[in-house]
Order: structure tokens, then C-alpha cells, then sequence
């Protein structure tokens, strides 16, 4: 039987700065309730602790869930930790009622700088969670399609994030775009900032759905 696993987290007054090099700000942080965390219990013990070379962040669920985010860490394997679930959508919550376009990303950092953009967005909880044989997203993509007049496929330019997008797209009959600079739009935004970001956005955008009426930020 799989253990229960409680995060307890403390909050840490500062803005770490990390996500202001992907033109994230405070207050789109604060609205999909993301944090930067001093501390982590995991079931009243003490987990992990935060420093100014290796932070931690929090991505906050509606469900009560936590997913931590170690983006500096050294160690690959400790980037990610929390018990979130496939129930759990970066950003489903923050979306509007309807709109012309979703883009459906890989993380909700991609979520967050699409937001940034004026682009509705979510993510699921990886990339290969929305084919996962225990998952089934028929209903929730219904809905999206319902909501949005067109809904987009956006995972990272690499094999996993191609195949992922691959098999996601003939699950549920969705399109897909890739960019060709950098592997994700966070990637992209950092290093060449937010205008020529969402031209190139905009741009394989345009290509795949035959639309122009995509919005600047």
C-alpha cells in the first residue's frame, strides 16, 4: 500500500527572483499560487530547506496538494518532489470562461509565461501523464474544446516532449506545435525576451491553425 504523504510548507517573505528572468511576476505568482518556501515537512518531519543557491518553490493545487520545485538543484533527481496527482491542472482554475485559443503546456512555469502573454493556458502534472494507461482525459478535453475554439499542444522541442505530444494529440484528435529555438517557452522567453518570444509563438501558431487574430501581451 502506497504511503500517505503530508507536505507542511513555510512560506518565506522574500521574491526569491528566479522567476523574474522568465517575466513572471509577483502577482501572476500569486494567482496561480505559486511560493517560495523557507521549509518542507513531509509528515511532521523536517524534508528539505531551501537556500539562495538552491531554492525551493511551491506549485499549490485547489486539491490541497503540493508540487515542489527545485530548479537549481545540482542533483537532477531532487528537482522535483511533492503529492500531486494527475487530478491536478497548472492553471485549470485561473482559465476563462471561453476564449479562441488554449495552449495545453508541459508545466506550469510554461503555463505561467503563457499567462504573461495574454494566452490561456494549463498543464498537466508531466507530459506523460495525459497518456498514461491510468488516466483518462476525454471529459476535460470535451469541455476545453467546448470552452475554447482552439486547443493547442505545446510540449518541449525534445524526444519525450515530441512523443508525449504525438500520442496526446491522436488520443484526443488535438493539434500540436513545436518552436525551433529553444525546447520550451520558458527557454525561449529568457533568452530572448518577451516580444520575440511571442513572435515566434505566434508565428507556429499561425502555421497550424491558419488563424492571425492571436493577440499581442
Amino acid at each position: 500500500m502506497k504511503e500517505e504523504v503530508e507536505l507542511e510548507i513555510v512560506v518565506s517573505p522574500d521574491n526569491h527572483g528566479y522567476f523574474d528572468r522568465y517575466y513572471i511576476s509577483q502577482e501572476t505568482l500569486n494567482k496561480f499560487s505559486v511560493f517560495n518556501i523557507k521549509s518542507v515537512y513531509r509528515n511532521g518531519k523536517l524534508h528539505s530547506k531551501a537556500t539562495k543557491s538552491n531554492p525551493i518553490f511551491a506549485y499549490s493545487f485547489p486539491s490541497g496538494r503540493i508540487k515542489l520545485y527545485r530548479p537549481l538543484s545540482v542533483d537532477k533527481s531532487k528537482k522535483w518532489y511533492g503529492n500531486s496527482s494527475s487530478d491536478d491542472l497548472g492553471g485549470f482554475e485561473q482559465l476563462p470562461k471561453k476564449g479562441n485559443l488554449l495552449v495545453i503546456t508541459k508545466s506550469l512555469k510554461d503555463t505561467m509565461v503563457l499567462c504573461e502573454m495574454g494566452i490561456p493556458a494549463l498543464s498537466f502534472n508531466a507530459e506523460s501523464v495525459g497518456v498514461g494507461e491510468n488516466t483518462d482525459y476525454a471529459d476535460l478535453i470535451k469541455m476545453l474544446k467546448y470552452r475554447f475554439y482552439n486547443v493547442v499542444v505545446l510540449y518541449d522541442n525534445d524526444d519525450a516532449g515530441i512523443v508525449a505530444a504525438r500520442k496526446l494529440c491522436a488520443k484526443y484528435n488535438l493539434r500540436s506545435i513545436v518552436l525551433q529555438k529553444e525546447k520550451d517557452i520558458s527557454d525561449l522567453v529568457f533568452r530572448y525576451g518577451k516580444p520575440k518570444a511571442f513572435k515566434q509563438l505566434k508565428k507556429r501558431l499561425s502555421r497550424v491553425l491558419r488563424i492571425t487574430t492571436i493577440t499581442p501581451y
